[in-house]
């Protein structure tokens, strides 16, 4: 007696669950990726259009053999987003330590190799399958199966997921009305159409048209971006230089280089001829859902190219080197600051937070310094009985206005 079985490249198992085919399939896909990693994927001599259409032919095609017909929950899915995620930072030569510190997402990454989410990839082979059958005639027992249904009432508790949901979720996300999809399917041209839309996860690049940059090189040059264009490997800005020449910067070069605007801008110029002036300042960086507090704990000038770098060291002790526009970025406000040097001036404060859409109001009632970070956290105690503890940079957005 066994639990599962293969059968015609899909692993069946008794309860009728997706759970171990998944597994099977990611295995599968894992030992194939590594095999082509050296060779195909992760050289840099190999270009985009290459290696995205070998993974999405071979490595995908494997993985997602079959998946038309799965019932995918919020884990599973999870689990393929993970291998999807994990392969495109593999391709991009990219690892977890320079998406943290350069701040590089996902869809960055993915609209360099030209790549859909996995989500994206999921809809489409789905609704692709509930297409094809709702085109079958009425006798075929797939095109019976799609619309039928037991004459019994559910029984208790919340129903597993079904087949069906799994359709009507992939509809939601393409912006295809659920009344009329069946009349859509109809006509093939027009369903695939609607499904080849990709999902709207790609953000297109912030304007950053008038804004003053400094540059390095040899000396500090100011600039003005003018204008911007649109080319395979991303969008470039071009910059006016102060001595009269003109410079073209990618998206992430630019970032680097961008000054603080309004009152900031003075600041900032006066910091590049004082660098000291910042050491001891507060600076936030977010990973994850969690914010980090750090302090400017020195600065150094790069032999190669003569910019002022200072360096950071968190409370995750983490240390990270940052030029002028990053620091600005980064740097805690003044008003949050001086809570660091007064805590107790928070006590007492109200606090609202947000959780599975109902909101919960709290009051600061403590102020503490941590041992091993020595970072000023403050606990909040909730109306649900809940405490928790924050940093300056988490309470933040919670204090009410």
């Amino acid at each position: 007696m066994v639990d599962n079985y293969v059968y015609v490249g899909a692993n069946v198992a008794d309860t009728l669950l997706d759970d171990v085919e998944i597994h099977r399939k990611i295995r599968s896909a894992s030992s194939l990726l590594g095999f082509l990693r050296p060779r195909v994927l992760r050289p840099s001599t190999t270009s985009t259009c290459v290696k995205k259409a070998v993974y999405e032919s071979m490595v995908l095609g494997m993985l997602l053999y079959g998946s038309e017909c799965w019932v995918l929950t919020s884990n599973l899915t999870s689990l393929l987003q993970s291998f999807h995620r994990r392969a495109v930072r593999m391709m991009n030569g990219v690892t977890m330590y320079h998406t943290r510190k350069y701040s590089l997402t996902t869809n960055t990454l993915l609209h360099r190799l030209g790549l859909c989410t996995m989500q994206d990839y999921l809809d489409k082979r789905i609704l692709g399958w509930a297409g094809h059958v709702a085109r079958m005639p009425p006798h075929r027992w797939p095109r019976q199966m799609l619309t039928s249904f037991l004459p019994f009432p559910r029984p208790h508790g919340a129903p597993q997921k079904t087949f069906g949901k799994c359709i009507t979720a992939a509809l939601a996300r393409k912006h295809i009305p659920a009344a009329s999809w069946f009349s859509i399917a109809l006509d093939r041209k027009s369903w695939r159409t609607a499904i080849n839309a990709r999902i709207a996860s790609y953000q297109p690049p912030t304007n950053y048209v008038g804004r003053s940059i400094v540059m390095c090189c040899g000396s500090y040059i100011q600039g003005i971006v003018t204008t911007q264009t649109h080319h395979d490997d991303g969008t470039h800005w071009h910059v006016a230089l102060d001595n009269g020449q003109t410079t073209s910067l990618s998206t992430q070069k630019l970032k680097k280089s961008l000054l603080p605007q309004g009152d900031l801008l003075l600041w900032a110029t006066t910091a590049l001829q004082k660098p000291s002036m910042l050491k001891l300042l507060w600076v936030r960086k977010q990973y994850g859902p969690r914010w980090y507090l750090g302090q400017i704990t020195g600065y150094d000038t790069d032999t190669r190219t003569s910019e002022v770098i200072w360096r950071v060291a968190y409370q995750d002790n983490d240390t990270s080197d940052y030029n002028l526009a990053e620091t600005c970025d980064l740097l805690l406000p003044p008003v949050l600051a001086k809570f660091l040097e007064w805590p107790k001036t928070l006590l007492g404060a109200a606090v609202e937070k947000l959780y599975r859409k109902t909101t919960h109001k709290g009051t600061v009632v403590l102020s503490f310094r941590q041992k091993r970070s020595k970072i000023t956290l403050w606990r909040v105690q909730y109306d649900d009985g809940d405490l928790s503890d924050y940093n300056i940079a988490e309470i933040a957005p919670l204090l009410k206005k």
